[in-house]
């Protein structure tokens, strides 16, 4: 599929986790049976809290994810391993005795607890994460979808809490009715990780018609009535001028527009001044940080555009600084937006 990693980037994951429920066979065929009893107890704080740590990372950090997929695959492994173990013992014939059914709790506990403490972790700096992207942090809007985190943030916690909830209540009725309360969101979840952006080749080509008709407009360069009302009082006239000639140098002359990944802290990192005051600055003199950065790429894109005709809108895409045609498309649409609305 030609647009697969745009459109459904954690579907080999997700597919994989899917996949792996039939492991807990043994207990629709057995449920009195305490070696598959354990076996789905454990599955619920194992394999339930790998699955989103793996998706979160996939999804909210995917260059930190290329960087840190063998660490993480690693981690996952651990959990995955010990279901399987566990399905592997609940259709051996053989009886575990109390001391190994001991010796089985306390490990998967342990590397159960480890997990649930990873997914706090994930958890609150998935929050972080939506916080800056809040405060126009991000020039990219794939390099992070903030409607999606918003979504999901809290309800892997709440699916992982229910996990250790059984397996501490040990009731097996209790574990049929958060199923059947789960079953529905899980679906729900799960076809938004399967299919989070709907498209298709028609779709793709109003997309680029939406790109093309932007990118012809003279004033691509944010201009003074585009500008957000910012307070500045608590910044000098001297010290904006100091703030607006560093980003002029970072942004345009170091091309630093021209980097998918730029955020505003990296612009601010490069100052000597703080975040808070920069962004002022973007939203005073810039008309904003996402604004700004995308139009400067939108304009350089037209230029890639008349100097390359053969080049295809991917590559002009990605040449310009956005992480994809569907990154372009909508820094167009929304700048289109907030320009028709001062018109």
């Amino acid at each position: 599929m030609k647009y697969a990693d745009q459109f459904f980037p954690a579907r080999k994951i997700s597919i994989f986790f899917l996949l792996l429920t039939v492991i807990m066979f043994p207990y629709v065929f057995h449920p009195m049976r305490t070696e598959t009893w354990i076996l789905v107890k454990f599955y619920g704080i194992l394999v339930m809290p790998t699955t989103w740590i793996m998706l979160f990372h996939k999804y909210f950090d995917p260059s930190g994810y290329k960087r840190e997929k063998h660490k993480l695959h690693l981690i996952a492994s651990v959990p995955i391993l010990t279901v399987l173990l566990l399905f592997v013992l609940s259709i051996v014939p053989k009886n575990l005795s109390e001391q190994q059914i001991n010796q089985i709790t306390y490990i998967g506990t342990g590397i159960g607890a480890f997990l649930f403490g990873y997914l706090v972790y994930s958890t609150f700096w998935l929050y972080r994460k939506t916080n800056e992207y809040n405060q126009d942090n991000y020039s990219n809007e794939e390099e992070f979808p903030v409607r999606f985190a918003n979504y999901v943030i809290w309800q892997p916690l709440a699916y992982t809490l229910t996990g250790w909830i059984v397996l501490f209540a040990d009731s097996r009725l209790l574990k049929a009715c958060f199923d059947f309360l789960l079953s529905g969101w899980h679906i729900v979840i799960l076809l938004a990780s399967l299919h989070p952006n709907r498209s298709n080749a028609d779709a793709m080509q109003k997309l680029d018609e939406v790109i093309a008709q932007y990118i012809k407009r003279k004033h691509l360069i944010p201009q003074p009535d585009y500008n957000e009302p910012e307070n500045t009082v608590s910044i000098s006239a001297e010290r904006v001028n100091l703030i607006k000639a560093d980003i002029l140098e970072i942004v345009e002359r170091r091309q630093g527009f021209l980097n998918p990944h730029l955020t505003l802290a990296s612009v601010a990192a490069q100052t000597d001044y703080g975040r808070t005051y920069v962004s002022k600055v973007f939203k005073q003199e810039f008309g904003g940080f996402y604004n700004y950065i995308n139009r400067l790429r939108l304009a350089y894109a037209a230029r890639y555009a008349d100097e390359h005709p053969e080049a295809s809108q991917d590559e002009i895409a990605r040449q310009s600084g956005f992480s994809s045609r569907v990154s372009q498309w909508r820094a167009a649409g929304r700048l289109a937006r907030i320009e028709d609305a001062t018109d």
